[in-house]
């Protein structure tokens, strides 16, 4: 059985933050929408499962050091690639959406569309050599 100390150490070894204004994924509630989501994809299932079997068990993945970690997760990785990627996907997703990250980074706690970013005006000297070039195609 997976339980949620197991997918706290997991998620924040694929997010482990930096300080404060950006924590490690768990503090954000990624494990909690990792466990949401198992039940639905057994995809998820099936990496978070090989993870917790070649740790030797939940609480041995628990217990080990970071390094220890990572080695688990890079061995789950080269066996079931499309999994891990599911795995990693869900979690990355779930912590960029948070409001506290996005601000962190300096992002609106709001959808990009419809009122996109705020871009900086362009610099029209980047195309100084495009222009000088002349067209490269032939006309018809």
């Amino acid at each position: 059985m997976i339980d949620g100390e197991f997918l706290a150490a997991l998620v924040d070894c694929l997010a482990p933050g930096v300080d404060a204004n950006l924590p490690a994924a768990s503090m954000v509630g990624c494990d909690h929408m990792l466990a949401a989501l198992m039940p639905r994809n057994p995809n998820l299932q099936r990496v978070v499962s090989a993870i917790a079997t070649q740790a030797g068990g939940a609480q041995s993945f628990v217990a080990c050091d970071p390094g220890g970690r990572i080695g688990f997760l890079e061995a789950v990785q080269r066996e079931q690639p499309e999994g891990f990627l599911a795995l990693v996907t869900a979690t990355l997703a779930h912590y960029y959406a948070q409001p506290q990250i996005l601000a962190a980074l300096g992002w609106p706690a709001r959808p990009p569309q419809p009122a996109g970013h705020t871009l900086l005006p362009f610099d029209e000297t980047l195309l100084v050599s495009v222009k000088a070039r002349g067209p490269i195609w032939r006309q018809c």
